[in-house]
């Protein structure tokens, strides 16, 4: 199998922040993001896209105090 390219990499995020979009609709804070094989570049061509929805921006919030210790 192939490992992924920056243009399906690309693509990968992009799904994710179009389904933001739609569930942003009826949750206003909520964030779509892609980890798994799509961020550790470990993906090869055709596997799927793992995705963690958080419905109150709560991963987001602690990624930041994360990044700023």
């Amino acid at each position: 199998a192939l490992q992924l390219t920056e243009e399906n990499i690309s693509l990968r995020f992009l799904v994710c922040s179009l389904l933001q979009d739609i569930a942003g609709a009826y949750f206003p804070e909520c964030i779509i993001r892609p980890f798994g094989s799509t961020v550790n570049s470990f993906g090869k061509l055709g596997c799927d896209v793992d995705m963690i929805l958080d419905l109150d921006g709560i991963y987001a919030t602690s990624q930041k105090k994360v990044s700023a210790v």
